[in-house]
């Protein structure tokens, strides 16, 4: 039996003070602490709380030892400890993690500039789909061939990476499979001349995949990305031909025979109800894909004018993916199979590290330092999603200035960089300002008008990254993320 807290700490008598502005939650006789400053947080017993709250002054520890005499003064030292470590308490004035300001200051030297650069190589597409954010099919722009050179030599030449990606996007980019493919052949010549290296993919719809584009893909081990939105009947409700057919059989067959031939391709699906993300966990298990992405449709485009999007859509498709995964931990425990749920995984990253790698989920995001997209004439823009306007395009490969000085002279990608979860005025004030960062600028700008807004979804981000810390108390031994 260890002797109590009356008796002198083994340590000096040291201050001990709870750092303020903790988001705090109960639920029966466990607390949620999250510090949005540093983005740390535990579950704790609810009679542990009850300690951190006699901290709310400066309290020292000689102190808390005879207030507390149950516990034996190593144990209180250890719950100090705990405390300390997920940024609760300051111990001897100071805190396990530094100032806000210098924690998350935007790393502009790295990367300086981007590695991931999209083609918008066309607006046509052979769909019709509801929600199509590029409207795809209303136009009929398409990028030449002699213009994905210049991008692609430029791109060598000009930006000072060793590895590159090049990623074909669209409309449907399998429209102008020929060019796509000289111009990879042209990446591989190119690449071998700087002594660089290239790596290749396209998003595409998936009904136009075939034999030749099979041995493409394998042959320059081409990624490639398809739409599929679930069972039939959810898919052919928004993914349809002009004439109104559905196209999922099409979408099926093809991306299939390419799997089926060892070709690199992962399924992106587009939730629209948040009762349906059930169902598309069980159309993709059913079917043994067990990795795939999900994400919900969102106010551009088309979308627009086929579906309704209220500030307060947000927390009711968190709670249907949330809804997935516990679908998705009940499975892991029958059968030992852990999914891999990409965006889930890119937020549960967040919840357990420091680091902020995806672009999507920095502040500033990667606009113009981690991405550049080019479209069909050659036009720069911050990114894929902002490509289909005009109104985001900074500059041209057909003016003299290099890209790397295109990039750095912009005005309209420093204002846009200038989003950052400090300088948005609900984001500032919110829990989990350091853990969805701010999300989407491109959003924002086509919800709000205005860049220097929350990003409109953020109903979605603050119940899935609560709800994800209780889970991940709860579940430990599933959830393999602590």
């Amino acid at each position: 039996m260890g002797s109590g807290c009356t008796r002198q700490s083994f340590r000096t008598n040291y201050p001990v003070r709870r750092i303020p502005g903790l988001y705090v939650n109960h639920r029966g006789r466990e607390s949620l602490v999250v510090d949005p400053a540093s983005a740390s947080w535990a579950v704790i017993p609810r009679a542990q709380y009850d300690i951190l709250e006699q901290m709310n002054e400066v309290r020292f520890f000689q102190e808390l030892c005879e207030e507390n005499p149950s516990m034996t003064r190593v144990g209180l030292e250890r719950l100090i400890d705990h405390f300390f470590d997920h940024g609760m308490v300051e111990v001897n004035w100071k805190r396990r993690f530094a100032d806000e300001k210098l924690m998350w200051a935007p790393q502009d030297d790295y990367p300086v500039y981007p590695r991931d650069f999209y083609f918008h190589t066309t607006d046509a597409c052979n769909f019709r789909c509801s929600y199509c954010y590029a409207d795809s099919g209303n136009r009929t722009r398409t990028m030449s061939l002699s213009t994905m050179k210049s991008i692609i030599e430029r791109v060598f030449r000009e930006i000072p990476h060793n590895d590159v990606s090049f990623v074909f996007h669209g409309g449907e980019p399998l429209l102008l499979r020929d060019r796509i493919f000289q111009a990879v052949e042209y990446a591989e010549k190119t690449s071998r001349r700087y002594n660089k290296r290239a790596f290749y993919s396209f998003q595409t719809n998936g009904s136009l995949i075939d034999r030749e584009v099979i041995d493409y893909a394998l042959r320059y081990h081409m990624d490639i990305g398809v739409t599929l939105d679930g069972p039939p009947d959810l898919h052919d409700r928004n993914r349809f031909y002009p004439d109104g057919t559905g196209t999922f059989h099409d979408v099926w067959r093809a991306s299939q025979q390419a799997i089926r031939q060892g070709v690199h391709l992962g399924y992106i699906c587009i939730v629209h109800e948040p009762q349906n993300y059930r169902r598309v966990f069980e159309f993709f298990v059913s079917r043994g894909i067990f990795s795939f992405n999900v994400r919900y449709s969102f106010a551009v485009g088309r979308a627009v004018e086929t579906y309704e999007f209220s500030l307060d859509k947000g927390r009711e498709m968190a709670l249907g993916l949330l809804s997935m995964l516990e679908l998705a931990i009940e499975f892991h425990k029958k059968t030992g199979i852990r999914l891999k749920i990409n965006d889930l995984d890119s937020m549960t990253s967040h919840l357990i590290s420091k680091r902020r790698s995806y672009m999507c989920m920095r502040s500033p995001c990667g606009i113009g330092r981690s991405i550049v997209a080019f479209g069909p004439d050659g036009e720069l823009y911050p990114c894929e999603e902002m490509s289909p306007y005009r109104d985001f395009s900074f500059g041209s490969i057909q003016q003299e200035k290099t890209l790397t000085e295109i990039i750095d002279q912009s005005e309209s990608l420093k204002k846009l960089r200038e989003r950052r979860v400090e300088n948005i005025e609900k984001c500032s004030t919110c829990p989990w300002r350091r853990f969805c960062m701010g999300r989407c600028t491109n959003k924002t700008v086509h919800y709000f008008g205005d860049a220097m807004r929350e990003d409109p979804s953020c109903s979605f981000f603050s119940t899935i990254f609560e709800e994800l810390m209780w889970m991940i108390a709860r579940e430990r031994t599933v959830l393999d993320f602590t």
